[in-house]
């Protein structure tokens, strides 16, 4: 059996169960990508035709982020894509405990900052 979590500390565990003495390899991979890669990825997006003029990021104060982790709970974070009501691209943030589900009875982010209106001024990502 093989199955991943993402933990509060941005790490991803592999979790690898043995067939024949039920051992666990925990093998830790970071989420943080270098910036050729974050590039890559989000020009892809921002290049591609049918997303032209629409939503090229969100930015959320980081004071919200950190109430949201302080939760009683919370073990990872998890981010759904939406759209508002101007029917843009946004996203909503949820905390999710260590059985991966989501706690929707405590702090929710939404409501970001979207660029093209906030876009940063000199960012590689843009």
């Amino acid at each position: 059996m093989i199955f991943f979590i993402i933990d509060t500390n941005s790490s991803v565990i592999l979790f690898v169960k043995g067939l024949f003495c039920g051992e666990q390899i925990h093998i830790y991979m970071s989420n943080i990508i270098n910036l050729t890669q974050a590039e890559t990825e989000t020009h892809a997006y921002q290049n591609e035709p049918q997303f032209q003029g629409l939503t090229k990021s969100c930015a959320m104060d980081k004071s919200a982020y950190q109430q949201l982790l302080a939760q009683p709970g919370v073990e990872k974070v998890r981010t759904y894509f939406g759209l508002d009501s101007s029917n843009r691209l946004s996203i909503v943030v949820v905390g999710v405990d260590a059985q991966g589900e989501d706690i929707t009875n405590g702090v929710i982010l939404g409501d970001s900052k979207y660029c093209p209106n906030f876009c940063p001024s000199n960012s590689p990502l843009m």
